[in-house]
């Protein structure tokens, strides 16, 4: 909740934060104030109210303790005699105090719970301009532009939960806004208008967009049930509790030391049994309503407790649960765990997909560099994207590998697409499908190559790199070309240009890449040749396989940095560096003529309207396994005629939507 940030004096109260909105709706609003004391000015006169009720209450026993007894008699025998009148005064002040506080009472949204509401939502927009303007005040220089990679993660979550949930009136008539600051606090901070704040740590601390959607929708549901007025309103209530007792403590007791050491008794029992639980009860409150925002979003809910355990180990409780405003992260663990029955039920009330019937083999994966973390126990397919979009023609691709390769893992390494991409695929029971984000810092680290990453990452922050007397440059392909070896290199297995479609089951090739007599590059020492191939002049790295840790890949890695360097065109010319490095390895690998493996010479051809497209359908369906059709390049991003091309006919062979 937002009030984690307490006032202070601050020098700039009006800061404009790089906020997102992701809609424009009227704020909510609560109930007249009736009268109550604005916030702000209570911050001022609750320590002044506490003083005065001491000073009076040590007064009021300092005169009793002077009084003669006869006058201490006289006294008393006077509230004897009018002890009616007295009676009737307290209990119609008891009665105004019940009625104002009945007045108070309102039912919480959605949990339908009866709450004491003190201050209009005018009100309580003072204390948080406050909040904010510190906030902001202290991060201004830390809030990301909208266009970066963390700020598109946590705007593409935050969508994805107003869009499902936007049929509740409470979640509707919030004018909801996003910020993300870049600081490596674990953390989000929900504003009652509809600030949501995102920190940078909490972005690399969660394993995947699952467990960022069940922290962002908790702190949502703070805005939407109205926690910070209520919170405000308990408080003031503890306040007035507070200082009737310090003023019946300071009144009664003999001693300014019994009285003191009384008074401090008194306030710590009221926080350890009255606002610590209370708050405690608002944290589970916003923990269950926001685990049912995540699941109407179809998010898995199931990371819930495992997101809150693995919390628990980042960061030690050193104070016991009875003393903090949170529930511990063990007790949040097995409360979202009780609620996961009816979170699922919802989830599928709500027609969202069905979940696979395991989660991520290790709930710490994303210590590895990347969200999921591929299994040991099946074949993998990896693919790589680097941008948000992926054409209708690609997805084509998808299809037809899911089809020949129902049993495989097929893993999409991309940190930008939406992982809402493979949905269809869920639907229809092919819940091996998924879109994996990485860490190329992590994934790289203690890895052959990692110089290539240092550099690559310097690069990815606008720091200027000067290699060979000149300026160097990343681009994707650097990137992709770089990713797609160290994947096979780390786990072992398959890796699949994304421009490819699939017509036969390849997984029978083990530690194999395909060759062919038809590109310019030629940079081995010497024409290879084995009894399957002869005089080849390159290989082509749009799909290969190789076994953890084959030399072959690690070669690849630890040549990277230099040929990238060297090579600013296309990098180290993908296959053409690996051709480099076929010598040593040579009797570690299975070539393959291209025109088997990854049909090329006559499918490029076919993106035009062909006279001989059944010609073409009849030898590619008998001689190839994959047709890589498109090619590198941006402008390779669709097929306007694809119908009427041979790729509709084979595609239509293999197609599952």
């Amino acid at each position: 909740m937002f009030f984690k940030f307490v006032p202070k004096i601050i020098t700039k109260l009006i800061v404009k934060p790089k906020h997102i909105y992701f809609n424009k709706i009227v704020q909510f609003h609560t109930s007249n104030s009736h009268g109550a004391i604005p916030p702000l000015v209570w911050l001022i006169a609750k320590p002044i109210t506490k003083l005065g009720a001491i000073i009076a209450g040590r007064g009021f026993r300092k005169w009793w303790s002077s009084l003669p007894k006869i006058k201490r008699d006289i006294f008393l025998a006077h509230l004897k005699r009018h002890q009616i009148r007295y009676a009737g005064g307290f209990g119609l002040t008891s009665f105004t105090c019940y009625i104002y506080y009945d007045s108070h009472i309102q039912e919480t949204p959605l949990t339908k719970r009866k709450r004491f509401i003190l201050f209009s939502n005018e009100q309580l927009t003072e204390i948080e301009k406050l909040e904010k303007a510190q906030l902001f005040t202290i991060y201004e220089e830390n809030v990301m532009d909208f266009y970066t990679p963390q700020v598109n993660r946590a705007m593409r979550v935050a969508n994805r939960l107003f869009a499902a949930n936007k049929e509740i009136p409470e979640v509707h008539k919030i004018n909801w806004k996003l910020t993300v600051i870049d600081e490596k606090i674990i953390n989000a901070v929900a504003f009652p208008s509809g600030d949501l704040v995102v920190f940078s740590g909490l972005l690399e601390f969660v394993e995947n967009d699952d467990e960022l959607a069940i922290i962002m929708a908790h702190e949502m549901s703070h805005a939407v049930l109205q926690h910070a007025a209520e919170e405000i309103s308990h408080s003031r209530l503890l306040d007035i509790i507070s200082i009737s007792l310090a003023l019946i403590v300071w009144a009664i007791l003999p001693t300014d030391l019994t009285a003191a050491i009384t008074q401090v008794v008194a306030d710590r029992l009221l926080r350890f049994t009255l606002e610590l639980p209370y708050s405690r009860d608002l944290e589970k409150e916003a923990d269950h309503v926001g685990l049912m925002f995540a699941a109407k979003a179809c998010f898995d809910v199931r990371y819930s407790p495992l997101f809150w355990r693995r919390m628990g180990e980042n960061n030690q409780e050193l104070i016991p649960e009875i003393l903090s405003t949170h529930p511990a992260s063990e007790t949040r663990a097995q409360d979202l765990e009780s609620l996961l029955p009816a979170a699922l039920r919802l989830r599928k009330e709500c027609d969202c997909y069905e979940l696979p019937a395991h989660l991520t083999n290790t709930p710490r994966s994303y210590l590895n560099g990347v969200s999921y973390l591929p299994r040991q126990d099946t074949e993998n397919i990896f693919l790589i994207w680097f941008g948000e979009n992926y054409p209708l023609v690609y997805f084509k691709c998808l299809e037809t590998l899911v089809f020949h390769h129902p049993k495989a893992d097929v893993l999409i390494f991309s940190n930008e697409l939406d992982e809402n991409l493979v949905e269809p695929f869920w639907k229809k029971g092919y819940q091996n499908v998924r879109v994996v984000r990485f860490n190329l810092t992590i994934l790289g680290r203690d890895k052959p190559g990692f110089d290539f990453v240092i550099k690559a990452t310097k690069l990815l922050r606008n720091e200027t790199l000067l290699v060979f007397q000149g300026k160097i440059q990343l681009t994707n392909v650097h990137l992709s070309d770089f990713l797609r070896y160290l994947l096979v290199y780390t786990y072992g297995d398959f890796y699949l240009d994304s421009d490819s479609f699939v017509v036969k089951n390849f997984l029978k090739f083990k530690n194999s890449i395909s060759v062919t007599e038809n590109y310019r590059y030629n940079y081995s020492t010497k024409v290879c040749s084995t009894d399957k191939i002869k005089n080849f002049k390159c290989l082509s790295n749009c799909m290969f396989h190789f076994e953890q840790y084959h030399p072959f890949m690690r070669d690849a890695l630890n040549h990277y940095d230099l040929w990238w360097s060297k090579y600013q065109v296309y990098g180290p010319g993908g296959a053409s560096m690996l051709m480099s490095l076929v010598e040593r390895n040579f009797n570690k690998i299975n070539f393959y003529k291209s025109e088997e493996f990854v049909c090329q010479s006559k499918i490029r051809s076919s993106r035009k309207k062909s006279n001989s497209t059944n010609e073409i359908v009849e030898y590619a369906m008998k001689n190839c396994y994959t047709l890589q059709i498109l090619g590198a390049g941006k402008f390779n991003f669709s097929i306007d005629n694809f119908n009427e091309t041979p790729m509709a006919k084979i595609y239509g062979k293999s197609r599952i939507f």
